[in-house]
């Protein structure tokens, strides 16, 4: 019977919800299959945050390998400005040397000995180019010109001491008294130590040792710039290097930055789209997306389960009757105004039911009536809604019965009133029942078919009770 299958879909439901409450071993293994968005956060920081200390690492040593290219050209530019520095001293040294030893011009005198031993133009280049320089090479040549240069200013020196002698000047600088003259040039004349003075200067030999001098600060400024080349070559190649780690790093962030949304989008937002069409529909969320999605799922899950299960509850004891379990008066009503088919009612009392509630008292009396109850659901099909809607009276209405086969419907009252006369010796007392029954085509609206079933019962209970009676047009 329809009544029944609601029970037991009911309680099936009920212990399914009961069930609910522990997870199973497959939705265990469901939720653990998944990751979990906190952990991905988690570690998508971590490593982002490893990567973004090992980006401001390059980034520093992109820096460093800059500055060093930076300071490279710096070095090499002073080192250059220093030669030239250097070569324009020692140039200016002999300009003014020779002009003193062929003019006698005093001027000329003291502007080299204040280049030599003030302005010392020669020797701060060459402590500039010392401070930059850190090739062995190169120093060698830094020095080895240096005491050229020297010895270029030792003959210098001569050959104005030559000249100043020459001219009878008395108040010789310090630089040019403290100069000591050989023998044989003290004895010339004064004409012959001006022509040895100018011979010291202006001649192929001095010549060549200025060459010498310009010839070693030229190889001590290709050994500078091969080692400042060097220096920046290996500057350069460290910033392309740290460049491309920088591009491997930032595609590692931009890997990670795609992965978490992926795993927002995959585990997170899709499955909230889902979520939300189930919920739409009043359906049971689907166990997918993040370890924390699932577990809310479940406990939705479970909600959605318990509200059915007390909506169908609910639903059963608006249309059941407590104490039978029947169907009630309400269920009554609104199956009889849908049926459209042919179809039968009857209407069924228990006889002298007061009589039996005075006699064996109230706890009695609702026995018999769900011993009654449970013959009459028993006697019909499932298909057939059997309703208590009274103290002690109860109505079927059998689908797709007509007039034609009231034989059938006799059987099924006989049988259920046997089922009472004969069964089983429960303690209860024995009880008769009248049935009156009418057919939809005898009335034209349910109430006038109930008033002609109940006109049948009514024929029953006046011929003395227990038996049934059909209702025939006409009476």
């Amino acid at each position: 019977m329809s009544n029944e299958g609601d029970n037991n879909e009911t309680s099936r439901e009920a212990a399914g919800v009961a069930s609910v409450g522990r997870p199973s071993l497959l939705r265990r293994l469901a939720w653990r299959s998944t990751p979990r968005i906190r952990r991905v956060n988690a570690i998508a920081i971590m490593v982002a945050a490893v990567l973004a200390i090992v980006a401001i690492a390059t980034v520093d040593m992109v820096y460093e390998a800059d500055g060093r290219a930076e300071q490279s050209q710096r070095e090499y530019a002073a080192c250059t400005a220093a030669a030239f520095e250097l070569q324009n001293a020692s140039d200016c040294l002999t300009s003014e040397a020779r002009l003193y030893v062929v003019t006698g011009n005093r001027v000329h005198l003291d502007k080299y000995l204040e280049e030599l031993n003030v302005a010392d133009h020669r020797g701060k280049a060459v402590e500039t180019i010392r401070s930059i320089m850190k090739d062995a090479e190169a120093a060698a040549d830094l020095n080895e010109a240096l005491e050229f240069s020297n010895r270029l200013a030792e003959r210098e020196l001569y050959a104005m001491r030559l000249r100043a002698e020459a001219d009878g000047l008395v108040d010789k600088p310090a630089g040019v008294s403290a100069v000591e003259l050989r023998e044989s040039d003290v004895q010339l004349s004064a004409e012959g130590k001006v022509d040895r003075a100018v011979e010291l200067l202006i001649s192929d030999a001095y010549d060549d040792s200025k060459s010498d001098i310009n010839e070693r600060i030229d190889e001590c400024l290709a050994d500078l710039m091969s080692q400042l080349q060097r220096i920046s070559d290996e500057s350069t190649a460290e910033l392309s290097r740290q460049l491309d780690n920088m591009h491997v790093i930032m595609l590692l962030l931009l890997g990670i930055i795609v992965l978490v949304i992926f795993a927002m989008i995959f585990f997170v937002l899709w499955p909230s789209v889902v979520y939300a069409r189930h919920i739409q529909h009043g359906e049971r969320l689907e166990l997918i997306g993040a370890y924390e999605l699932k577990r809310l799922v479940d406990a939705y899950n479970d909600m959605h389960d318990e509200s059915r299960r007390r909506t169908k509850q609910l639903e059963h004891d608006v249309v059941s009757d407590p104490l039978t379990g029947l169907l009630n008066r309400g269920a009554y009503d609104a199956i009889l105004a849908e049926q459209d088919g042919a179809f039968a009612l009857l209407i069924i009392d228990i006889d002298n039911f007061k009589g039996c509630n005075d006699t064996y008292g109230h706890d009695v009396g609702d026995s018999v009536l769900k011993k009654v109850a449970r013959v009459v659901s028993d006697s019909f099909r499932s298909s057939d809604h059997v309703c208590r809607i009274g103290g002690d009276e109860f109505v079927v209405i059998m689908t797709n019965v007509t007039a034609e086969l009231r034989d059938v419907v006799a059987r099924k009252v006989e049988a259920m009133a046997g089922k009472l006369a004969d069964g089983p010796d429960d303690g209860l007392p024995r009880v008769t029942l009248s049935v009156g029954i009418a057919f939809s085509d005898d009335a034209s609206d349910s109430d006038g078919l109930y008033r002609a079933a109940d006109h049948a019962l009514y024929e029953v209970k006046g011929r003395g009770r227990n038996g049934y009676a059909f209702f025939e047009t006409g009476e």
